[in-house]
């Protein structure tokens, strides 16, 4: 009986580790066929979960004395272990400090997820920023709050981010804009994702500002967020990638919805040359989406040409099911 105990316990635990190793290496797979597993495999809250449930797997083959099974998996647990570390900050002695504003710049990304933007003017209005970068601009919205924005001191430009017109995308500056321009990366069928980048000039000095929001989940029924566009995901990211790269002589900033965590592969050609604010400046998960219980972050500012960020915030403002997100670049 103790045999037969024993070998379902190394049976399952063997599984576990079989998973773990699946969720592990599909992330890093070069193969173009895994891409659309990434919406589970690279999920940064599922590859958290995998510690522990490695764990489990490991303990149990350690009970049962299968020592090159227990090797293995344990390589394993290091490498999740690892990866942990790396994308989750622990750091807070870098919030709440006073900066020099001739050497930081102050930059916020908001999806307004389509719906009324004007409690979330009246919450910029008391908290200005030099760079803001809004996504999902309702289009019943129209000129107005754009004129709203500009009697606060922003100059602006917007586009519309997909062919049909429902929503808007838009950079706003406390300062000067100027060689706006709008890119357009492969969507679904015959339409276009567009993003917007333009040159901020703050204080003096001058930032190329790219905002974006890459393809979203496609929803089917309960199973929400499996069916995804994750491809086109990766080549919209390798597009902006390539556009980024053509710019030369200034600082970058490219912040926006990436409907991706960090640890999703589809948009690693964005990460490979960027660094993140929120790895450098923020602590733990900072989720974004939902609002009310935030496990997922998917808006971000990355940058590149800047010393590194402090001050991160994620704010609760306006009716949007996104947080914003806030903080100073530093130069």
């Amino acid at each position: 009986m103790e045999k037969v105990i024993s070998t379902i316990i190394t049976g399952v635990a063997v599984l576990f580790l079989l998973i773990s190793l699946c969720v592990l290496c599909i992330n890093y797979l070069p193969s173009s066929w895994v891409i659309e597993l990434d919406v589970l495999t690279g999920n940064q809250i599922l590859r958290l979960c995998m510690i522990p449930f490695s764990l489990v797997g490991v303990l149990a083959l350690m009970i049962g004395r299968k020592w090159i099974l227990t090797g293995f998996g344990g390589a394993i647990l290091f490498l999740f272990t690892i990866e942990a570390l790396y994308y989750l900050p622990d750091s807070v002695e870098n919030n709440d400090i006073e900066l020099d504003p001739n050497f930081t710049v102050r930059v916020m990304t908001f999806n307004g997820a389509n719906r009324s933007f004007q409690s979330s003017l009246d919450w910029i209005r008391k908290n200005p920023v030099d760079i803001l970068c809004l996504q999902e601009v309702p289009s019943m919205a129209g000129e107005r709050i754009f004129e709203q924005f500009a009697e606060l001191g922003y100059q602006y430009d917007w586009r519309w981010l997909r062919n049909n017109q429902s929503a808007r995308i838009a950079i706003l500056v406390r300062g000067q804009l100027e060689n706006s321009k709008m890119l357009e990366a492969p969507s679904m069928g015959r339409s276009k994702r567009r993003a917007l980048a333009v040159d901020a000039i703050v204080n003096g000095r001058r930032f190329r500002v790219f905002c974006h929001h890459l393809e979203s989940p496609l929803l089917r029924g309960k199973f929400e967020g499996i069916y995804v566009r994750a491809s086109l995901r990766e080549q919209q990211a390798a597009f902006y990638a390539e556009e980024i790269d053509k710019t030369k002589g200034m600082p970058v900033i490219v912040a926006g919805d990436f409907n991706a965590t960090p640890t999703n592969r589809t948009i690693r050609p964005l990460r490979k040359i960027l660094d993140d604010s929120w790895l450098q400046g923020g602590n733990k998960l900072g989720g974004t989406w939902k609002r009310n219980r935030p496990y997922f972050r998917i808006d971000a500012v990355l940058h590149r040409g800047f010393t590194g960020s402090a001050n991160c915030q994620r704010i609760p403002i306006g009716e949007s099911d996104h947080l914003a997100y806030l903080v100073d670049l530093i130069l």
